[in-house]
């Protein structure tokens, strides 16, 4: 083995036989060139992308409110802060087992009661099956006992909260021992969920959000526009993301 590097202390992104193309594409690519030359999984962001113009056709002749904000990340940092829970279709869909911000509803997780909510409004789960935070990388350390400093970047790894912290991610917690499974994004990823992060802490002070599946109990999470306008329609979610726009059920005053 050649000097560590980044990802390789990794849990890769699925855990399920989905993954075993790309594991014999590796095999094979360390057999063929060596081991020293095969690059580490740089994300997981590998499914379709939601272009302009998807979106906009989805969008056609919907009878929600639709605005394209000049930053729509900023407007979705708003609408957290303001306590709002949003749902998020936009950019190349994730593959593996979690939703990591392309195709998520993301919540302030401070909110004791937002599981229950969550549920009413639209993921319908069992009550012991917890929700998991997306935490800034550089605040990672606030948030999680992590004194391994272990990557979690895919949501796949679990740690016990910083007790300091527990009121703070309360609502992304399990409820039985404290501790959760993070996604651990860096600030300087190119990913509308680190803008959108990095926006709701300059806003709140906190670099955290409650991120879950954009999907509605026992379908599988969207991958469309069109997919995420009919969760929309079907839950009692009141504000959506798909591409560039933000679509809401109610009349909104974005002027800064």
């Amino acid at each position: 083995m050649g000097p560590e590097q980044p990802g390789e202390n990794t849990a890769f992104p699925s855990c399920g036989d989905e993954s075993l193309p790309i594991g014999a594409f590796y095999l094979s690519s360390a057999n063929t060139a060596g081991h020293r030359l095969v690059e580490p999984l740089g994300d997981c962001y590998l499914g379709d992308d939601i272009t302009d113009e998807q979106a906009t056709d989805a969008l056609t002749n919907t009878s929600y409110h639709v605005h394209r904000p000049p930053d729509v990340e900023q407007t979705m940092a708003d609408l957290l802060a303001s306590g709002e829970i949003v749902g998020r279709c936009a950019g190349r869909m994730e593959f593996g087992a979690r939703a990591l911000g392309n195709r998520s509803i993301l919540a302030d997780p401070g909110n004791a009661d937002l599981p229950r909510v969550l549920n009413r409004l639209v993921k319908r789960r069992d009550f012991w099956m917890p929700f998991a935070p997306a935490i800034l990388a550089t605040r990672q350390h606030d948030y999680l006992d992590n004194p391994k400093q272990i990557d979690s970047p895919y949501m796949m790894m679990a740690f016990p909260a910083q007790p300091t912290a527990v009121p703070q991610i309360i609502a992304a917690l399990h409820p039985a021992d404290l501790t959760c499974r993070p996604q651990i994004v860096p600030d300087d990823a190119d990913t509308g969920l680190a803008r959108i992060l990095t926006a709701y802490q300059h806003r709140t002070g906190r670099g955290v959000l409650l991120n879950t599946s954009l999907n509605l109990h026992g379908h599988p999470i969207v991958r469309t526009a069109g997919e995420a306008l009919a969760v929309l329609a079907r839950s009692d979610l009141r504000h959506m993301q798909i591409g560039p726009y933000l679509v809401s059920k109610d009349a909104l005053d974005l002027r800064p």
